[in-house]
């Protein structure tokens, strides 16, 4: 046989190398045998005990990866990691960073270890003061691992261990210290030094270094929070009070010491009169003469004494009449000043006392025709993931635990720089309806809805942290201080509704996002256009009852208030009217709104639809059902947040993406399937817009191996009903899903959502500090691709 051919021949632990002409063509398993006919090129073999000699040497790595053969296994060690090498289930070597091949007959297993500072938060730490006050901590520690095999072999999961052990020592800390000592040093500078010195204590024998602890956040319980609050605001009010009354001081001082000069020098009070007359007459908008201007002028007085003619005038004679007589009162001036136009001013102000007071909150017209009458906004708190949802990308798998390319660039988020493997999709996509649009199993209620919907997966921001990015979803701006757009959608539009708010807000009752109200204040717009907050529980509105006050004293009680405002206050008091306007819009809810949160009057097939049957859907079925009732009652603007408060609570996956994902969208896809389809089925959708979006989505790549960070340069929002074209996916980003192609901005979102209310971006503005604001500031692009 051996005349003929070239046999090659491997043991049970061996593994061969075949060689054509010198380059390496085949790798042969262990306990087989292969034969060459001889002659036709120079078959050569070098045999490898995978026991003995596990590595692939390294002139053979390249060539066996090259042919794909699975009796090689590779091992990249990016720099700033080490490896550490384990032989069947054993460790044997650490690895400095590069690309190694071992045999998989050797059985042999590396696990990377990060050597950089790294960052462990720990959230949502329940702990109980000395004082007795429950609260939670959200704690983060900053550490390195200085010796990466003796931390694998002193402990099982030195990760985990750490973990435990900050967990542990700062629960301890809480109890020895108050409430106010806790606030009065929320960075724990002075209170975390001996947990700090206890832990690199602890942790130094197994090869980690501890650098830094701080607290992240101080969350409090809802009374205290509000308690405290309370407390900061009459601190304000002292202040504000102090700082009033001086400048009452002061303004009485300096009116006195006006009185003193004005007492010695008649000329001088007629110069103060002539003044305020110019500011009473800057102020008048309309003015009407009645009998005429002619009828006017005649029957002016002319300034004297009444015995001097009027011919006379001042030659130098001392006993010549002055220039300027003394007028005899006010009325004297305002009648015979400037030629009488103080009496002109004087009769425009008088006339516009009886004009009346405009309702802010009035329904107005929309400056462009549209279907749209209503918006219920759906904000996921925290930030889905928009390649595990909407947006699949295949790439993922073929990519899956290597690093991002290097054409990426250099990535941008808060806790990972792109350095961490890519981590595919646990989920698989499916197309569905008539539409083809892809959708998760994640979601298999709304993917039943895509017909109706609308996808737009190139959205960007511009922070990858939470506030500023929620800030700038819902005002435009990633600073607070400026008006969410559901303010500026009632400023714009006014309300339907006389008896309930025009714009509603209903957060998760675990607590608010991490933005806080400014997501739904009105800033510098009248306080009438912010967000009214629902609470749960049976009394959703907070205030609203009158305890044993009847409705009649209540009317008599409004009726004499604005009576009492109508004798000195003027009709453009803006601010005002606004006051006025909510007492009166409290007063009607005291009757409808019981109604309009009521759901007793809903069937059981509709309770059953929006999953109230079931606790897991419960609550965000119970505010996705009050929304549609809220928008049949013509509430112009209805927010619903899904997630805040603790970060379990949230879609905020920067560890265990699928168990957070399965339960986020456990809660929220039937409730949310179910209102498009309620909507739908009473003929509502066509005059609702319905958005779904969130602050940015997740990067594809892993933060803690099971996680992902936050990823604002791409990701997928929707519409619904309301004039737009359902069934159609717009925008696309790169293949990892990272990048927005052609990405639209927040002020093009703000921009859509005006449109489809039938207002006009530019058009939309208030005068802030002598600046026209708008929502999209200096303007966006309407995305036209997405109306019918």
């Amino acid at each position: 046989m051996e005349q003929f051919f070239t046999v090659i021949e491997t043991a049970d632990s061996e593994v061969a190398a075949t060689l054509f002409d010198g380059k390496l063509a085949r790798l042969l398993a262990p306990g087989r045998r292969m034969l060459y006919w001889r002659g036709a090129r120079t078959v050569t073999s070098r045999i490898f005990n995978a026991k003995e000699q596990p590595e692939v040497p390294d002139t053979l790595v390249a060539p066996a990866l090259r042919l794909g053969s699975p009796e090689v296994g590779c091992a990249d060690v990016p720099a700033g990691s080490v490896g550490l090498l384990y032989l069947e289930g054993r460790f044997a070597r650490s690895l400095e960073p590069g690309q190694y091949g071992f045999w998989a007959a050797a059985q042999a297993h590396v696990d990377l270890i990060d050597l950089r500072l790294q960052t462990l938060e720990i959230p949502g730490q329940e702990i109980l003061t000395r004082d007795k006050v429950s609260l939670r901590v959200n704690v983060l520690a900053e550490h390195r691992v200085a010796d990466a095999a003796l931390a694998a072999a002193a402990v099982n999961g030195w990760y985990a261990h750490m973990y435990r052990s900050v967990q542990l020592a700062v629960r301890e800390l809480p109890g020895s210290r108050t409430l106010d000592e806790l606030l009065a040093d929320k960075a724990g500078v002075e209170q975390i030094q001996p947990v700090l010195a206890n832990l690199r204590a602890a942790m130094e024998p197994l090869g980690v270094d501890v650098a830094r602890i701080a607290f992240k956040d101080v969350i409090l319980p809802g009374e205290m929070r509000e308690l405290l609050n309370q407390v900061v605001m009459a601190e304000k009010e002292a202040q504000a009070n102090l700082i009033r009354r001086r400048e009452e001081t002061a303004a009485t001082r300096s009116i006195l010491n006006t009185a003193c000069l004005m007492a010695e020098n008649p000329l001088v009070v007629c110069l103060k009169e002539l003044e305020t007359l110019e500011k009473v007459a800057g102020k008048v908008d309309k003015i009407s003469v009645y009998s005429g201007v002619d009828g006017l002028m005649r029957n002016l007085v002319a300034v004297g004494d009444g015995k001097t003619p009027q011919s006379a005038v001042y030659d130098g004679d001392v006993n010549a009449p002055p220039h300027i007589p003394n007028a005899h009162s006010r009325r004297d001036i305002l009648r015979t000043a400037a030629n009488g136009f103080g009496a002109l001013a004087l009769q425009g102000l008088l006339a516009a006392a009886d004009a009346p007071r405009v309702n802010p909150l009035a329904a107005r017209q929309p400056q462009i025709a549209t279907k749209a009458k209503s918006v219920i906004f759906l904000f996921m708190v925290g930030g889905p993931s928009q390649i595990d949802t909407f947006d699949p990308k295949p790439a993922l798998v073929k990519l899956a635990g290597q690093p991002l390319p290097q054409s990426y660039g250099k990535i941008v988020s808060q806790f990972t720089d792109g350095s961490t493997p890519i981590l595919p999709t646990p989920w698989q996509f499916k197309q569905h309806g008539q539409s083809g649009a892809w959708v998760s199993d994640l979601m298999p209620r709304l993917a039943d809805c895509v017909d109706d919907i609308c996808f737009v997966r190139n959205f960007f921001t511009e922070s990858v942290v939470h506030a500023p990015a929620m800030y700038q979803v819902m005002s435009g701006r990633i600073l607070m201080g400026h008006p969410s757009v559901g303010s500026w959608v009632t400023y714009g539009l006014g309300s339907e509704s006389e008896n309930l708010p025009a714009y509603v807000v209903m957060p998760q009752p675990e607590g608010t996002p991490e933005g806080g109200t400014p997501m739904w204040g009105s800033a510098f717009l009248p306080a009438v256009y912010q967000g009214t907050l629902l609470r749960p529980g049976a009394k959703p509105i907070v205030h609203l009852d009158p305890g044993d006050l009847t409705a009649q004293r209540q009317r008599a009680r409004l009726d004499l208030l604005q009576r009492m405002n109508d004798l000195d206050t003027p009709a453009w008091d803006s601010e005002l009217a606004a006051r006025i306007s909510s007492y009166e819009l409290a007063f009607r809810m005291q009757a409808h709104a019981p109604e309009a949160v009521d759901l007793k009057q809903e069937t059981e097939a509709t309770k059953k639809l929006y999953g109230l049957d079931q606790k897991h859907t419960a609550d965000f079925g119970t505010r996705c059902l009050l929304a549609r009732r809220f928008v049949e009652r013509g509430v112009r603007f209805v927010q619903l947040y899904h997630g805040g408060g603790p970060i379990s609570m949230q879609w905020d996956a920067h560890d265990h993406l699928k168990s957070n994902h399965e339960k986020m969208c456990g809660h929220s896809d039937q409730p949310i399937a179910a209102l498009l389809k309620d909507l739908k089925s009473r003929g509502l959708l066509d005059s609702t817009l319905v958005v779904w979006g969130s602050e940015f989505g997740r990067l594809p790549m892993s933060q803690s191996g099971n996680g992902r960070d936050h990823n604002p340069h791409g990701f997928t929002m929707w519409f619904a009903g309301g004039g737009i074209k359902a069934g159609q996916t717009l925008g696309e980003t790169d293949d990892l899903g990272l990048h927005a192609i052609d990405g639209w901005h927040m002020r093009d979102f703000h921009a859509t959502i005006l449109r489809a209310m039938g207002l006009d971006q530019h058009k939309l503005w208030y005068l802030h500090n002598g600046r026209h604001e708008k929502l999209t500031d200096f303007g966006g692009k309407v995305i036209e691709k997405v109306f019918a």
